[in-house]
């Protein structure tokens, strides 16, 4: 079984690999679905294969959706990913759930700890949470990870991160 995960660039090539390699999910965050904006002086790479057919065939994936099962988190409010979300807010594939949230955050755009209890939902727990999700007003963040996780988990989890901040912000005021 292969579950792919991804943020930015990363939810780009999640998507490509979850297409290339058949899996059977991947989870992507704040996604590129497409670099043909980047076809310019500043971007080298891209533009040299610009013509190349075997490469500029993965400039837009936004259809490799189609087939898959995949969860997508969105963040409505950053520039960089309005674009991105327009190419595929029509898609029609059923198993393809877009989880829009409530942040101008692009990247990683949930508390890190909320990975691990994500990626171990099988697609049945993931669809009834964000189900549930959707009948909410769009989350933010913290909101977004005392929803996902039980409330045990996500007070365990929490608390572990206040910790290594508080930790870490003493830290960096007595190594001064």
């Amino acid at each position: 079984e292969i579950t792919t995960c991804g943020s930015s660039a990363g939810g780009y090539a999640s998507v490509l690999f979850a297409h290339l390699l058949n899996a059977e999910r991947f989870f992507t965050i704040a996604a590129q679905f497409s670099i043909k904006h980047q076809i310019s002086s500043e971007a080298p790479f891209v533009l040299m294969n610009a013509s190349n057919p075997a490469v500029n065939k993965y400039y837009d994936i936004s259809n490799f959706i189609q087939g898959g099962g995949g969860y997508y988190f969105y963040p409505n409010k950053s520039k960089i990913d309005i674009p991105q979300y327009e190419l595929i807010k029509n898609n029609s594939n059923p198993n393809f759930i877009i989880i829009e949230r409530n942040s101008d955050e692009h990247g990683a755009n949930m508390p890190g700890f909320c990975y691990p209890y994500l990626l171990t939902r099988s697609n049945k727990e993931l669809n009834k949470i964000f189900g549930e999700m959707k009948k909410l007003p769009i989350l933010s963040k913290w909101k977004f990870a005392r929803k996902l996780l039980p409330a045990g988990v996500f007070i365990a989890d929490f608390t572990r991160y206040l910790l290594r901040k508080i930790f870490s912000t003493v830290k960096k005021k007595f190594s001064r």
